[in-house]
C-alpha cells in the first residue's frame, strides 16, 4: 500500500482497499482530530507543524497496538482509523488510550501568551456490518461523533454504537 511521506500512515485509498477485503461482522471507525492544530502551525510556522503531525501520526500507530485495524490520514489535521472484531467496550478504551497517548507526549505550544498541550478530539462509530449500509455512512457518523467531541471543550472521545 501507498504511504504518505514523512508521515507512515496509509493513504485513504489504502484504507478503503484493507476494508473491502475484510470479512468481521463487527467494526468500528474514528476519526482523529488534533485539537487547534491551526494554532500550532501559527506560532511554530509550518515545518514545526509538520513535526508535530508526524510525531502525533507516529504515537497514534504506535497506540494502535496488536489491534486488527489499520491507521490513515484523512485530510487536513484528521486521521481515520478503521478496527475490526473489537467489542464496543475495548473500542471505548482503544480510543481512550489514543487520546491519552498523544497527551502524554507532552507536546505543546502557545497561544495569546498561554501555553497549551497538543491533544486530541476523537469520534467514533462501532456495530455491526450489516448495520451500515456503505462507508460513506460510516464516516458521516463517526464525523458527527467528532464534532460532539470537539464542541465539549476539545480532548475528548465520543462514540456512536448501532
Amino acid at each position: 500500500m501507498k504511504r504518505d511521506m514523512p508521515v507512515k500512515t496509509f493513504k485513504m485509498e489504502g484504507l478503503l482497499k484493507y476494508v473491502s477485503g475484510e470479512d468481521s461482522q463487527v467494526l468500528a471507525l474514528c476519526i482523529i482530530d488534533i485539537d487547534y492544530f491551526k494554532r500550532y502551525i501559527d506560532f511554530h510556522g509550518q515545518l514545526e507543524g509538520n513535526s508535530c503531525f508526524e510525531q502525533v501520526a507516529n504515537c497514534l500507530g504506535t497506540a494502535m497496538g496488536t489491534h486488527k485495524g489499520i491507521l490513515s490520514y484523512l485530510s487536513g489535521d484528521k486521521f481515520i482509523c478503521f478496527l475490526t472484531d473489537i467489542e464496543a467496550e475495548d473500542f471505548v478504551q482503544f480510543a481512550e488510550n489514543l487520546r491519552e497517548s498523544v497527551e502524554n507526549q507532552n507536546l505543546k505550544f502557545c497561544w495569546q501568551q498561554h501555553s497549551f498541550q497538543v491533544t486530541i478530539s476523537v469520534g467514533g462509530v462501532h456495530g455491526l456490518v450489516s448495520q451500515f449500509k456503505d462507508m460513506a455512512e460510516l464516516i458521516a457518523l463517526a464525523d458527527e461523533e467528532l464534532h460532539r467531541a470537539m464542541s465539549t471543550g476539545r480532548n475528548n472521545v465520543k462514540i456512536k454504537f448501532k
